[in-house]
């Protein structure tokens, strides 16, 4: 039987020694700008979208290495949402993954700076042939290339994360909100982002079209599933972020918005649908499916 949380650190090694020689490559100087960039992407925490994107593109009968160009993409962007979602005319946080924000130890501008830099070298990463050969010694296709851009410039831009946050914004201190308001920030803020992971890990291994679809489906699923958990969890302690931060700033969360038993069933009935996406495909999707149980049962 396979040791699935040893096969993850396996995974997730692979990742950072990927990580790391890229953030290398792209940022070797020693200027306020690069050791910004180097330290939101060094200050790790779960990798989620990483571990998925690879565990989909071994799914799909391909090798998680196939995924590492696009695991490290979504990572940065997923990277430079935080730095801007941390500054004060976003979240305005002091603390993210247990240490001190960019913006905290770089400054506002130069963190600014830092998120607009890894979303613009991301796509730079997707889209490049020598760090395609240099990661897995293939070169993909120019089709593959294309889908891959489009899967994660929608799941990121103005109909996706970036829309989401400007929800977010926008029902912030506000009354009159929906649960259909809430979901609309998270479906967008963190399940496409999380949908796009699957969808490229898929993609990149030479997934067809209906495959990647389904992929992204159990993603984004399993992201709004990660956001109601996320909620709940930021009244703990001990998750890595301010206590409370989100009910203080009147931000519009499941917390406030349904008991902790309603959270926790519709993280559940979330959690379903996207493992239902998954038994679609007739793949061998254990891992994947392992992760979204541990995402929906975690502490922090």
């Amino acid at each position: 039987m396979v040791d699935v949380n040893n096969t993850n650190s396996d995974y997730l090694d692979q990742f950072e020694a990927a990580l790391e020689k890229i953030g290398h490559f792209l940022y070797p100087s020693d200027s306020p700008l690069h050791n910004a960039v180097k330290y939101a992407l060094s200050v790790g925490g779960k990798r989620i979208r990483p571990l998925i994107c690879m565990q989909a593109a071994e799914a799909v009968c391909g090798k998680p290495s196939q995924a590492l160009q696009a695991a490290i993409a979504v990572e940065m962007i997923h990277t430079y949402s935080l730095i801007h979602d941390d500054l004060p005319c976003m979240d305005n946080d002091d603390l993210r993954r247990g240490k001190p924000t960019t913006h905290k130890v770089f400054g506002d501008d130069i963190a600014l700076l830092a998120g607009d830099a890894l979303l613009t070298d991301a796509f730079s990463i997707l889209t490049s042939k020598e760090i395609a050969q240099s990661l897995y010694g293939e070169l993909p296709s120019l089709d593959h290339i294309i889908l891959q851009v489009q899967l994660l410039s929608k799941a990121a831009g103005g109909s996706g994360m970036v829309y989401g946050q400007a929800c977010d914004l926008y029902w912030t201190g506000r009354v009159g909100a929906k649960k259909a308001d809430l979901d609309t920030i998270h479906i967008n803020k963190t399940g496409k982002l999380l949908g796009s992971a699957a969808a490229l890990g898929a993609a990149a291994a030479g997934g067809t079209v209906d495959i990647i679809n389904k992929f992204k489906e159990f993603g984004e699923l399993t992201g709004l599933a990660f956001q109601i958990k996320d909620d709940l969890l930021d009244t703990e302690s001990g998750t890595g972020k301010s206590i409370g931060k989100d009910a203080e700033a009147g931000k519009l969360t499941y917390a406030t918005t349904m008991s902790r038993g309603e959270s926790e069933q519709a993280a559940s009935y979330y959690t379903s649908k996207a493992l239902a996406s998954l038994a679609s495909t007739g793949l061998q999707t254990s891992r994947l499916e392992s992760t979204a149980h541990m995402l929906l049962e975690r502490t922090r």
